[in-house]
């Protein structure tokens, strides 16, 4: 299919409005500079699902009435449409040497594009159901797919053909994903990770298809596999599953098994940090039970009980703390040092889903509610709480240090500083995904898509 290139439309009306008291008028007008839009990217008419950022360029794919995936140049204000999904496209992956794109929709397809030449090049069809999962390999020049049908495929980065299909024994498949060792080239190292309902994690050989180990480790669904690549030399994975346990697996010894066993209920979230020459495992399960794991022994450092369910939990930068963002409607931190429980922050009228840090000491909470609040890590103090969104939110993105994004189901979008309670700038609009791009620190860049299948992009000067 060939591509369509239009020219772009830009906004012909203001979508900045700054809020102030009277009394701060002289500080708001200063910084009306630092927040200007780049460019309004119009182009898409449905939602648009997901946005990637590299150099000057803009990827983003859109819902059912538009289907299409849209390459936007910064530069000239140019964009390509690449059309062949017949639904819904909902994951974007891009190729770690910047040369394609793999999209994957409800029309049970992947399809590859070159970027060089903007069109069309590989195309997967043959999967019965809907693609969960797409992974790609450079240094072994393969595409890898997962459905949800029972099947994993592999396809060559080259030539787009179909390399083999692997059935057998996969089960049902929850995630899959590349292990390559860029120290031990050898094809023990070049294998496939598949984690399904069963409990297992199967592992292939990446170029036959041949099973080499099908660890059966959980006994129900396997919802998470990280791979410890070259982690002290040696290859391991972590996998988590709903049966709340979790296991460090050696791929150069099948007997090799690091159990993480305690919580009594399904894993919610978890963590994973080196911290030194340690490596540590952080994990959260439905019944409030908190455990602390040592990677190197398989040793619980550190076993919590709590009530109520936890949504995010995190290391603090210096591995010093534990935070968690509690359903109950606050956020408790837990200094590992003293091994007590040092602050617990509060004001929230919902449950607080995500908890991140801008620096080394501010922490950003937020949750379903519409509260925005910074808090010192240090002295337990609450430094600002912002006044603005009307809604629950939906999202927040730090922007530097001292700066972050606010998505609202009040439809705006809010630009912060730290240092005021109130936005330094708002945009309208139903926003349905954020993403940004730090390539220039003092020059980040916000992409916003909206439900109207509008992609904002918005340039702020700090």
């Amino acid at each position: 299919t060939q591509p369509t290139t239009q020219p772009i439309t830009k906004p012909t009306t203001p979508v900045t409005k700054i809020i102030a008291k009277k009394d701060n008028v002289l500080n708001i007008l200063k910084q009306i500079n630092k927040v200007r839009p780049l460019i309004n990217l119009v182009g898409h008419t449905d939602v648009v699902n997901s946005v990637l950022f590299f150099d000057n360029f803009v990827i983003s794919c859109s819902d059912y009435d538009d289907r299409t995936v849209r390459i936007w140049n910064l530069e000239t204000g140019k964009y390509i449409v690449l059309v062949g999904h017949t639904s819904k496209i909902y994951h974007l992956c891009l190729s770690s040497d910047l040369k394609y794109i793999a999209s994957s929709g409800w029309d049970n397809s992947t399809k590859v594009w070159s970027l060089a030449s903007a069109i069309e090049s590989g195309y997967s069809p043959h999967h019965n159901s809907e693609i969960i999962s797409v992974d790609v390999n450079i240094e072994l020049g393969l595409i890898l797919t997962a459905s949800v049908d029972g099947t994993v495929k592999t396809w060559d980065l080259k030539s787009y053909n179909e390399k083999m299909t692997i059935s057998n024994q996969v089960g049902h498949v929850t995630c899959s994903l590349f292990f390559y060792s860029k120290k031990d080239k050898s094809d023990k190292s070049k294998i496939i990770l598949v984690g399904n309902e069963e409990g297992n994690t199967v592992v292939f050989n990446a170029e036959t298809g041949e099973m080499i180990s099908n660890y059966k480790n959980h006994s129900s669904k396997v919802w998470k596999i990280v791979c410890c690549v070259d982690w002290k030399n040696k290859k391991s994975f972590l996998s988590a599953g709903a049966d709340g346990n979790l296991y460090i697996q050696s791929l150069d010894n099948t007997n090799n098994v690091l159990p993480l066993r305690g919580h009594k209920s399904a894993v919610t979230c978890c963590d994973f940090a080196y911290r030194f020459d340690d490596a540590l495992v952080l994990s959260c399960s439905g019944d409030g039970n908190i455990r602390l794991w040592n990677a190197e022994n398989g040793n619980c450092l550190q076993s919590l009980n709590e009530t109520g369910r936890i949504w995010d939990c995190t290391f603090s930068p210096d591995f010093s703390l534990l935070v968690f963002a509690y359903h109950d409607r606050c956020v408790r931190v837990y200094d590992l040092n003293k091994k007590e429980w040092c602050y617990e922050f509060k004001g929230y009228s919902s449950q607080v889903t995500k908890c991140r840090f801008s620096n080394g000491v501010n922490l950003i909470a937020s949750g379903r509610g519409r509260e925005l609040k910074v808090w010192d890590i240090l002295s337990g103090q609450c430094i600002q709480s912002f006044i603005g969104h009307t809604s629950g939110i939906r999202d927040v993105a730090i922007l530097s240090s001292s700066c972050f994004v606010s998505i609202s189901a009040d439809k705006t979008l809010r630009i912060w500083d730290t240092n005021q309670s109130t936005p330094i700038g708002t945009f309208f609009n139903d926003f349905s995904c954020c993403s940004i791009s730090n390539v220039d620190k003092n020059n980040p860049i916000i992409l916003c898509g909206t439900r109207a299948g509008v992609l904002h992009v918005l340039k702020i000067k700090l």
